[in-house]
């Protein structure tokens, strides 16, 4: 019976530390690999205060109804008078902000044609009018 009891406590008497090590060198490995991505800049564009405090930037309004028919100011244009105008407010020293509002159920194609003409002009102050 004194036998059984010594080997009892021969069993107990070591620490398994693997688990522990394993632990320790995923957490090392995590640590090596999130530490650069950490140090690397964000550049974000900010706002750079042309405006006076009480005026407000230059505003047009484009719509897109459910088939798809671009309007500007409440006036139905075609892509290529819409291009045209877009590229003369382009041009202007401040260049205005366009507000979009397609209808819900406008075409995809549509509403992605206006933003990509808008962008490749230079305009990129956009902003999604809400309903």
């Amino acid at each position: 019976m004194a036998l059984s009891s010594a080997s009892n406590r021969d069993d107990f008497a070591g620490i398994n530390i693997t688990p522990l090590v394993d632990v320790m060198l995923v957490l090392l490995i995590l640590f090596m690999i999130s530490a650069p991505l950490l140090m690397q800049k964000l550049e974000l564009p900010l706002a750079n205060g042309s405006h006076p405090p009480g005026a407000q930037p230059i505003k047009l309004s484009l719509g897109i109804d459910s088939g798809g028919v671009v309007s500007l100011e409440g006036r139905a244009l075609s892509k290529a008078q819409l291009q045209g105008i877009l590229a003369m407010e382009a041009s202007r020293g401040e260049r205005p902000m366009l507000s979009l509002d397609a209808s819900a159920d406008a075409p995809y194609q549509s509403v992605a044609e206006v933003l990509s003409l808008a962008k490749n002009l230079g305009l990129e102050r956009i902003e999604l009018a809400q309903r």
